[in-house]
């Protein structure tokens, strides 16, 4: 085997390994509110881009205030591998409403190969 056939051979098994190792971007919190329809106010993109490590929304009802929520607690499980995100809610039916508003924007809008599990109380992606 010549020098230019093994360079020809590794050249194409790079382009195979590039191919299989590079996936689309996984969609930031505030394009998985846009991916559901929705465009954030301005306080909610600011919300959504915080890179603070707890966030205190004071709004009036209706707002979007869930919504918000949704999208962090999406992002950062599509995002952070390994993350354990909790939705809690003072009753089951309102945690079921927050997980189906979470996993909503996700449905059919994101590599669908990625969730692992989906069930009516919890989502398994893998990264």
């Amino acid at each position: 085997m010549t020098t230019a056939s093994v360079l020809r051979r590794l050249s194409k098994l790079e382009a195979r390994v590039t191919a299989l190792t590079q996936t689309a971007p996984l969609p930031d919190a505030v394009a998985l509110m846009e991916l559901a329809g929705l465009t954030p106010d301005a306080w909610q993109s600011a919300v959504l881009q915080s890179q603070a490590p707890r966030i205190l929304m004071t709004c009036s009802r209706q707002s979007g205030k869930t919504e918000v929520a949704a999208a962090l607690a999406l992002g950062t499980a599509l995002h952070d591998p390994g993350a354990l995100v909790l939705v809690l809610s003072p009753s089951l039916r309102q945690s079921q409403e927050s997980f189906r508003r979470d996993t909503d924007p996700a449905r059919g809008k994101c590599d669908a190969a990625r969730a692992d599990q989906r069930e009516s109380d919890r989502l398994a992606a893998r990264h």
